[in-house]
């Protein structure tokens, strides 16, 4: 469903702001063993025999003549989903403090990876700093960020926080009614001086009245504590993973969480799938968890007839267990 250099993006994403989290309750020690169980999942990634040539070749820009809906509506189409491009937001100041400003100034429906709500970033703070967003939420949906920004002191810098449009088709986003996030401010020398900013939500112009629609249907894996996760299918056709099981997740308990699976095995076979995906309260996510085809190849497994495993809900701030599920049995035919 996602290509390998998405997921090497959103990997070494997740692990900047794994290490430079501030005001979490987890040590330096767990951040770092979070980090590397990461990058030793993925790790066969960077590895895998690829000809030269493809890791040379930039990503190909695949652009679609827009469809005119109606006189008034553009919108960006392929089989089977449509992004409506007549949805702006208004240029508005989102953060100004210690010499630090952010001002969004558009939504661009014409970025190489997607929508990109442009910003200009000021910095009089005396430091140089990266500016990086973090648990963005698009109409109820967690959707993973691509934004960094270096802004040297005395500096003003135009940039785009990046919302790719596999993520929105997944989701069932057509109209892009409001964005939430927290900008992450990293001190370029003092890591540890790095924080969070409270939440930044940006509203567009689409109708007040507007309802996401969720397609929650599939089979039921767990519901507990007010958190519910659906399966929706094993993509075993993916581009580059072996596989893929994808799922909906449904955070309702009153918490941020963070999700994760221990003990998976395949046919019997122990495996390590990538999976990890944080909610905040009152939100939900389509994510995956990644078999990797060397994992399968080692024991080898071709098709897959059976999967069990457990989830772990963590909360995300305090970083304790919240419950682990009882193990689940997945047969396929």
């Amino acid at each position: 469903m996602k290509n390998k250099n998405r997921v090497i993006i959103l990997l070494v994403l997740l692990i900047l702001l794994i290490a430079c989290t501030s005001g979490a309750k987890k040590t330096d020690t767990e951040n770092g063993t979070i980090a590397e169980r990461l990058l030793s999942k993925v790790g066969g990634l960077f590895t895998k025999d690829t000809p030269d040539e493809d890791t040379k070749e930039e990503p190909a820009i695949i652009q679609e003549a827009p469809v005119v809906a109606d006189e008034t509506e553009e919108i960006l189409s392929s089989e089977l989903y449509a992004l409506g491009k007549n949805v702006t937001v208004p240029e508005s100041v989102i953060y100004d403090k210690d010499g630090i400003k952010v001002t969004v100034k558009s939504l661009d429906y014409d970025g190489w990876m997607g929508v990109e709500l442009k910003y200009l970033a000021e910095n009089e703070s005396g430091k140089s700093v990266i500016l990086q967003a973090a648990d963005l939420v698009i109409n109820g949906f967690v959707l993973d960020p691509v934004m960094s920004t270096d802004l040297p002191s005395g500096e003003k810098v135009n940039n785009a926080l990046t919302i790719m449009a596999e993520d929105l088709e997944t989701a069932g986003i057509e109209t892009i009614q409001y964005l939430e996030f927290n900008l992450r401010i990293i001190d370029s020398d003092d890591w540890s001086k790095s924080f969070n900013t409270d939440r930044i939500r940006v509203e567009t112009n689409a109708d007040p009245a507007f309802a996401q629609k969720v397609d929650d249907s599939g089979d039921l894996l767990f519901e507990q504590d007010g958190i519910r996760v659906i399966m929706k299918e094993l993509d075993t056709e993916a581009s580059y993973f072996a596989a893929e099981l994808i799922v909906l997740v449904e955070n309702n308990s009153g918490r941020d969480i963070s999700l994760t699976v221990r003990d998976v095995s395949v046919n019997g076979f122990e495996v390590n799938p990538i999976f990890y995906v944080d909610l905040l309260s009152g939100t939900r996510a389509y994510t995956e968890l990644i078999f990797l085809e060397e994992d399968l190849k080692s024991h080898g497994i071709v098709d897959f007839k059976e999967i069990e495993l457990y989830f772990s809900a963590i909360d995300k701030n305090e970083w304790n267990t919240i419950f682990e599920t009882e193990m689940i049995k997945l047969r396929f035919d």
